[in-house]
């Protein structure tokens, strides 16, 4: 029995003639006969006389017209979840820290588009705490993710390297940092927990004189250039900046190793193996940072 039977029992219950529900079903008349006579074989039984009133299913036949519509109905509901799961297979979702999204994502984006049109990007942003925990529950297949993460079981590659920043109005003593008004702002914990470990290994138990707190780096910029205090950010923050208007100073640790902010790709490569999108990003991503040239931006 299949799925030809199932519609041939419903086509039955529409219609007063075989040929009636042959030529709704577009076969030949014999055929469905042939088909019909078959299938009653198979069950041992009757299934539909013909009566005054047109064709009648037998208590067999009217059985096997029940399951009929209930086994097309679950058909079409496996065929829809297959469509579906199909779809799903032509959508990339990335994840990405705030300021690549909006500084260097589109490029890449936009590079992809263009060699595979028929993949659907779908960008999910957020701080890389945040995004470390898409990446583990699947919500994401990739992610560019700033900071010293390293999720078990993920590829990572590096994209850039960049060097955290003391950016003020005027010169500024490293050794007296500390004592400067200062003007911190929301981002990614792993961020503050590197700065403010800085600071305690320069100054111990000394706290920071925290002027201001603000929302976002670009506000916290532009307190900067009102001369409100300093500020440190990764270089990548003074993006669309004319960066002549700060004094620049690259954060050190006591043996003079500059501090840097790395941001990397993180991807599953069992999932790039069965995942076609995915490899194609990963390998675009790759071509677009090489390895040979993801070195520090600032010395």
């Amino acid at each position: 029995m299949d799925d030809r039977d199932l519609h041939m029992l419903i086509a039955f219950k529409r219609c007063r003639t075989i040929s009636e529900a042959a030529e709704e079903l577009h076969v030949s008349q014999p055929a469905l006969s042939k088909r019909l006579r078959k299938l009653e074989d198979e069950f041992s039984t009757q299934l539909v006389k013909t009566g005054k009133s047109g064709l009648i299913f037998t208590a067999t036949g009217e059985l096997l017209h029940t399951y009929a519509i209930s086994a097309l109905a679950h058909l079409e509901e496996v065929k829809d979840k297959i469509l579906r799961i199909e779809d799903d297979r032509k959508i990339l979702r990335i994840g990405a820290a705030p300021m690549f999204s909006q500084l260097m994502l589109p490029v890449v984006i936009q590079t992809f588009a263009e060699r595979y049109p028929d993949v659907y990007p779908h960008i999910r942003s957020g701080f890389s705490g945040s995004l470390v925990e898409m990446l583990i529950k699947g919500e994401v297949h990739a992610a560019f993710i700033r900071g010293e993460y390293e999720p078990a079981g993920y590829e990572r590659y590096r994209i850039s390297s960049d060097p955290l920043l003391v950016v003020s109005k005027q010169q500024l003593e490293q050794k007296e940092l500390h004592l400067y008004p200062r003007i911190t702002y929301d981002t990614d914990i792993s961020l503050m927990e590197q700065i403010e470990t800085w600071f305690e290994e320069q100054f111990g138990i000394h706290k920071t004189f925290v002027a201001m707190h603000v929302g976002d780096s670009q506000t916290c910029l532009h307190s900067v250039a009102q001369g409100i205090g300093y500020t440190i950010v990764p270089y990548y923050i003074l993006s669309g900046w004319r960066t002549e208007e700060f004094c620049l100073t690259p954060l050190k640790d006591a043996h003079g190793n500059l501090l840097t902010r790395e941001t990397h790709l993180f991807y599953s490569c069992q999932q790039c193996e069965n995942f076609l999108p995915l490899r194609n990003f990963v390998t675009l991503v790759k071509d677009l940072f090489p390895a040979n040239s993801n070195n520090q931006r600032l010395s």
